[in-house]
């Protein structure tokens, strides 16, 4: 075997040692079920490492065992606190208030996703109706000078609307699973608000052609679904499970027929690809060829006061990444590498203990409130997105950050 392949098997051995320990000690607890993702993913770098096509196609520099171990332990300060954390510790309470709050904010955000769903229905039909799908993401990356989504981005409000409503995502639809699943006081209004959530977000993922998102989805879904394993009706369980395994099936077709629009008799070889690449990318092409760090409002716009944006599109940013850091932005390198990219190797260690502690003390209290609850879903979004990409770069990631303490202060008790 060669070293790449070794190193990329022992990097394996070392992610599935850890969940069989962590699993037999801590029992299933919801951070087994990211350390699961992570173990899955240190899997298909071996099935990646080795295809036949592997040296045609890969970038990267000679592996070394250095950047797998500085992942592995970045990776599991962040995930450690996630191990304490039980469907069976969570027990939430509404008080008459807290249902009022949550009912203003189910109307704001329904009545902005169905502003944002009518502009979105012509673009919607346009990637049915399409019989080309490559261009239309061609058009989400820059390649072209119209955007993907066109009525909606045409309007400043609209386009606000649905970021808004994308920085939220995550949020409310825990919020929307709670109301409709869970709590009875609101649960007509809940089926509504989750439905067109899980609709919306489905839909404008086939605009702009993103089978990652679908999946991202659909796994933060299942996250979802375990949080509340113990709170919902055994029936509705039942239920919720199988609408899962058919929105798989479902959209197993879309995941296929983008491949093969991009990667034609390659697909196959691809999917392998995009499943393991994030750790060999990190060890390869990140991690010993950093030149240096990224400015603060590439990656947060929103937090970069008195700064103006340094680009328009996508190929733009990936570009004004490589010209700062050395290194190309446009590879996927789970989210420890997009810490690389903006605080350096000693600021992501010191910026990963930061959250360890910040989530140690979360996990510390009692799960009682919504409140309380809503600093999982950044964590579970941040974490499973995270086994390719850093999650909360752009507006959208931006308004995530904000929005957990704007939610967390509308919903305390």
């Amino acid at each position: 075997m060669e070293q790449s392949e070794l190193l990329v098997l022992y990097n394996f051995i070392a992610y599935l040692t850890t969940f069989l320990v962590v699993y037999k000690i801590r029992g299933n607890s919801l951070g087994i079920y990211l350390l699961l993702l992570y173990t899955i993913c240190s899997l298909s770098s071996i099935l990646y490492v080795t295809n036949p096509l592997y040296k045609g196609f890969t970038l990267e520099a000679d592996m070394s065992w250095q950047p797998f171990v500085y992942l592995y332990l970045c990776l599991m300060i962040l995930l450690w606190p996630s191990f304490n954390i039980r469907a069976d510790n969570i027990d939430i309470s509404l008080s008459n208030m807290q249902i009022k709050r949550i009912d203003y904010i189910v109307n704001i955000v329904i009545f902005m996703q169905l502003v944002c769903f009518v502009l979105l229905l012509p673009d919607i039909l346009r990637v049915l109706k399409s019989s080309d799908l490559a261009a239309s993401r061609e058009l989400v990356y820059g390649g072209a000078d119209e955007s993907p989504i066109t009525l909606l981005y045409n309007n400043k409000i609209t386009k606000y609307f649905d970021l808004i409503v994308i920085g939220l995502k995550p949020y409310i639809l825990l919020l929307g699973f709670y109301v409709a699943f869970i709590n009875k006081n609101l649960r007509k209004k809940g089926h509504f608000f989750f439905w067109l959530t899980l609709t919306y977000s489905v839909m404008r993922s086939l605009v702009i052609v993103s089978r990652g998102e679908i999946v991202f989805l659909l796994l933060y879904l299942f996250f979802i679904i375990l949080l509340f394993k113990k709170s919902i009706n055994p029936q509705i369980y039942k239920k919720l499970v199988l609408f899962s395994a058919v929105a798989v099936g479902f959209f197993i077709p879309f995941f296929w027929a983008i491949s093969v629009s991009r990667f034609d008799d390659l697909a196959s070889f691809f999917l392998f690809r995009y499943a393991g690449e994030s750790m060999c990318n990190f060890n390869g092409n990140l991690f010993d060829q950093l030149k240096g760090t990224i400015d603060f409002n590439i990656y947060f716009p929103l937090f970069a006061i008195g700064q103006n944006f340094a680009f328009s599109n996508t190929l733009e940013k990936w570009d004004l990444i490589m010209k700062q850091s050395g290194v190309s932005g446009q590879y996927f390198y789970t989210i420890i590498g997009g810490f690389l990219f903006c605080f350096g190797k000693v600021g992501t260690v010191l910026l990963c203990c930061l959250i360890n502690r910040c989530y140690s003390l979360v996990t510390s209290f009692r799960f009682n409130s919504l409140s309380k609850i809503l600093p999982l879903c950044l964590l579970s979004d941040m974490m499973i997105k995270g086994i390719f990409l850093f999650p909360l770069q752009g507006l959208t990631g931006n308004l995530e950050i904000v929005s957990l303490f704007v939610l967390m202060i509308l919903l305390r008790k």
